[in-house]
């Protein structure tokens, strides 16, 4: 594996977390939902609050966050792994610099890279200073093996 790359979004409203507090209620909720894959594609729809490329201990971080219980992780295969958490858990740690990223991205020799394809870390500042600490947030990250 040569890393992760990471991603941070808004979820589009109607959220389908709405008026849930806390990563058990969360769990409770999300447990009762049978068709995980339409959540999924549901909770990554917002806008792009950072994006960066982190090397391969880049998810420690939010996995820190899961084991103390203040992140869901929804999604486990890599192809994407997708995290939720509330932004109070989220913001900090992302304007302080990005966990695990790499000052300049690498790709391979065969990698086919489209203009989506940025290049670089960006963090949308402005945009992360709106969110509102009990504002739920996702985390995709997508192994660049």
């Amino acid at each position: 594996m040569l890393g992760w790359h990471v991603s941070v979004y808004k979820i589009t409203e109607p959220s389908p977390l709405a008026g849930v507090a806390d990563v058990s209620a969360l769990l409770v909720k999300l447990s009762a939902d049978t068709n995980r894959e339409a959540l999924r594609n549901a909770l990554v729809t917002g806008e792009k609050l950072a994006v960066w490329q982190a090397d391969v201990d880049g998810l420690a971080w939010v996995n820190e966050l899961v084991k103390d219980t203040r992140a869901l992780q929804l999604a486990f295969n890599g192809y994407p792994n997708l995290f939720v958490a509330l932004a109070r858990d989220l913001t900090r740690q992302i304007l302080q610099g990005p966990p695990r990223a790499r000052s300049t991205w690498t790709a391979g020799l065969h990698d086919v890279l489209t203009p989506k394809w940025q290049g670089k870390t960006v963090i949308e500042t402005a945009a992360i200073a709106d969110c509102s600490p009990a504002e739920w947030l996702v985390v995709q990250a997508w192994d660049e093996s």
